[in-house]
């Protein structure tokens, strides 16, 4: 996979000069742009998003943490979820707690699960998602979601008595 310098070295300009013909900036010339762009091509470069993501410190991501997906209207919520990135142009990361399958119908009458709940929290904030949406599999109280998360939180077939979510 190409990089931006080998870009750069190929077209004889500068690495910035590249970045800023990737980032749709004006300053290069219309030669330059095209010979940059038809080398992207030649060369089939593909972002480094990862890099990309530290210098900008947003990743375009969304977790999406699921109790169990294969229970009630989840696959529709996750649809619409999905739908709603894309027209934003937003990613999702995927997390399917598979609580039903593990603990069946009783894990939300209980606190068994809180810890798998917030190990996946951890998971997706060391991920740098930009928020984290929560879903349900039944309409309740959710206790299990902590207070001092970093991101956007919201909830999905449920809901907190925190006023912060």
């Amino acid at each position: 996979m190409a990089t931006i310098k080998e870009i750069a070295k190929k077209c004889n300009v500068s690495i910035a000069t590249v970045s800023n013909i990737l980032n749709g900036k004006p300053n290069a010339g219309k030669e330059t742009r095209e010979r940059v762009l038809k080398a992207v091509e030649e060369l089939n470069y593909t972002p480094n998003y990862v890099a990309k993501n530290l210098k900008t410190k947003h990743t375009r991501t969304i977790g999406v943490l699921v109790e169990d997906i294969t229970v009630f209207c989840t696959p529709e919520i996750i649809d619409g979820i999905t739908q709603g990135c894309e027209e934003n142009n937003y990613h999702i990361l995927l997390t399917n707690l598979r609580l039903y399958k593990k603990f069946e119908d009783s894990y939300y009458k209980n606190d068994a699960f809180f810890g798998i709940v917030s190990r996946e929290i951890r998971e997706l904030l060391s991920k740098r998602v930009d928020g984290i949406i929560y879903v349900t599999a039944h309409e309740r109280i959710l206790k299990c979601i902590p207070e001092e998360l970093p991101v956007p939180a919201v909830m999905a077939y449920g809901y907190t008595e925190s006023e912060k979510f």
